[in-house]
């Protein structure tokens, strides 16, 4: 399967996911600290679908 970049915009929509759920481990942040597991785990899906479709 030939993988392709993300967009720019879907790239920084999911290091922002990312980084906010790291964060949220360490420093109380209230509705992502709650579900920081969950936060991130949609921030990686998001950024491995974008690499696996064109155009995402």
């Amino acid at each position: 399967m030939r993988m392709n970049a993300p967009t720019k915009g879907l790239f920084i929509l999911c290091f922002i996911l990312i980084v906010g759920a790291l964060v949220s481990a360490f420093v109380y942040i209230p509705y992502v600290s709650v579900y920081k597991f969950w936060i991130m785990a949609v921030g990686s899906v998001l950024l491995l679908l974008s690499n696996m479709f064109k155009g995402l």
